[in-house]
């Protein structure tokens, strides 16, 4: 945000006009506007949408308009520009297997369209981590809506099974280490149900923080950090975050600081703005 603000000082208002401009010309309009066109490409469509669109909105948008691809994104919290950045997804499929092309806005102000293929993106690796993403275009290709809702459903009902959906959580907290599971080694442990304030790990998924209700950033950085140490204790692994942390760390001794209100964005995971926010759309 800090260097989006930056840009759109340098570029488009003085020093007086950025905070007031920026809040409802820039942050809303990136929210609220959904699908801005579809164009046939070599049997595909085409679909450009904002970064700001949440991927339960895209889902379903998708789904509505008959463009199969986007089912993977199902129960993912959080924004395209996110999920981009991230290459946001899991065992049925990730973002970067769909895109064409993403826009993004330059120090300069310029906004630049940039190629892309799937084989840009890894696990949890994107080419546009630390840009400023101001649209994304996917390569769809058209299905019978009824079709894509049953493909939907089993996505999210095998989710449901093993991933606390209905808890307020921000996805992941850690990155699988290689041949290895997070989960399995959070679980292995003994870290699963640990608590601290209310901050809490997930029984149904060791991977996941959720937020029983009124947890503070500092609660869940002091969660990490003993999730971290518990695990290097009993496998050797050192976690690597998957969410990134805005305006709060760790200090020498774990301690959180930073991030002394409610969660909601002292802590952002790659894929979603807020930490244990989920985005209904």
């Amino acid at each position: 945000m800090n260097k989006l603000l930056r840009i759109l000082k340098h570029r488009w208002f003085d020093e007086r006009d950025t905070k007031r401009a920026l809040k409802p010309d820039v942050v809303q309009r990136l929210r609220q506007r959904v699908a801005a066109s579809e164009r046939a490409h070599s049997g595909e469509i085409r679909l450009c949408v904002e970064a700001g669109l949440p991927l339960s909105r895209l889902v379903a948008r998708c789904q509505d308009r008959g463009l199969a691809g986007a089912e993977c994104l199902i129960g993912i919290p959080g924004t395209v520009g996110g999920a981009v950045a991230g290459n946001a997804g899991g065992a049925h499929g990730c973002i970067g297997d769909l895109l064409a092309a993403v826009t993004v806005l330059e120090g300069d102000g310029r906004l630049r369209e940039q190629s892309c293929a799937p084989s840009d993106f890894g696990y949890r690796r994107s080419p546009f981590r630390g840009a400023v993403i101001v649209e994304a275009t996917l390569a769809l290709r058209p299905d019978s809506p009824r079709a894509i809702r049953d493909r939907m459903r089993a996505i999210h009902a095998a989710k449901r099974a093993s991933q606390p959906l209905t808890a307020a959580s921000a996805g992941c907290m850690f990155k699988n280490p290689s041949a290895h599971s997070s989960g399995r080694l959070i679980d292995a442990a003994g870290c699963k149900g640990l608590s601290i304030g209310g901050a809490r790990v997930s029984d149904r998924h060791a991977n996941f923080v959720v937020n029983d209700g009124g947890a503070a950033a500092r609660d869940v950085l002091a969660l990490i950090q003993r999730v971290r140490e518990q695990v290097a204790r009993s496998s050797g692994h050192e976690l690597e975050l998957e969410v990134e942390m805005w305006g709060c760390s760790l200090d020498a001794e774990g301690h959180g600081v930073g991030g002394r209100g409610r969660l909601g964005g002292a802590v952002a995971p790659t894929a979603s703005p807020a930490l244990l926010r989920r985005d209904e759309g």
